[in-house]
C-alpha cells in the first residue's frame, strides 16, 4: 500500500480566532487601501488630475467628508477630492 502524503495546514494558526492581532492588522491594512488621504491645515499641495499638474502651490484650508478646501495663490478656493492632491515637501 502506498503511503498517503501528509497535508500541512496553511499557515498554522495564522487565521485562527485565537490570534486576533494578525486578523485586526490585516483588516486595518485593507481599510487603509480605500481611505482618503488626510491633509493638515496649512499644508502645501498641487492639484494633479490625469497625471498632469492642473494648479500649483495651494494651501490646505480644511478638510471635510466631501473633499479638501484649498486656497490658491491666483484664483480663490477650490473643494477637491483628496486623491487629486499631491503634497509638496
Amino acid at each position: 500500500m502506498a503511503a498517503r502524503p501528509q497535508l500541512i495546514p496553511f499557515p498554522p494558526r495564522l487565521f485562527s480566532v485565537s490570534n486576533p492581532p494578525i486578523i485586526m492588522s490585516i483588516l486595518l491594512f485593507l481599510k487603509s487601501l480605500f481611505a482618503q488621504p488626510q491633509f493638515e491645515s496649512g499644508a502645501r499641495v498641487n492639484h494633479v488630475r490625469g497625471g498632469s499638474i492642473q494648479r500649483t502651490d495651494g494651501y490646505v484650508v480644511g478638510q471635510t467628508e466631501f473633499g479638501v478646501w484649498v486656497e490658491w495663490p491666483r484664483g480663490g478656493r477650490s473643494l477637491l477630492p483628496g486623491g487629486e492632491l499631491a503634497r509638496i515637501g
